[in-house]
């Protein structure tokens, strides 16, 4: 695990999955399909547990601030700020080492409770998982 730093929050578009876990793909489809071009911007995955269950969202980064409504998109920040990382490689190959990933990182005592897990998609092969360090 890797410290990785933040320097200003990540404003992203992002759809809600319709259920978790079966909901992601279509929910990055339908983003895909909303949104004209993803060239030059990440994708994100973010999972967060709350009163109703849990929520999840793929994201991409926003390029202007009027895109949310002119696609139909919620938007969603990732606050800046110290987040602990791990590299996976080749992801689509072992997509249940994703979970196994964080579930070990909520575990370290540096972590933040209760904060979302951040999946940073690089190109079609990687994804940094990470979540918000204490303060």
């Amino acid at each position: 695990m890797k410290e990785i730093n933040l320097e200003s929050d990540l404003n992203l578009i992002c759809v809600r999955a319709k259920s978790f876990p079966q909901g992601i793909e279509d929910s990055f489809k339908t983003l895909e399909r909303k949104v004209p071009t993803r060239k030059g911007r990440e994708c994100y995955g973010i999972y967060e547990e709350n009163e109703n269950g849990i929520t999840y969202r793929a994201g991409m980064l926003k390029k202007t601030d009027d895109e949310d409504a002119k696609y139909g998109l919620e938007n969603y920040i990732v606050k800046k700020g110290k987040y602990l990382g791990v590299t996976i490689n080749n992801w689509k190959s072992n997509i249940p080492k994703i979970g196994q990933t964080f579930d070990k990182m909520v575990e370290d005592e540096r972590v933040e409770k209760n904060s979302p897990s951040i999946e940073v998609y690089k190109g079609l092969n990687d994804v940094i998982c990470m979540v918000k360090m204490k303060s």
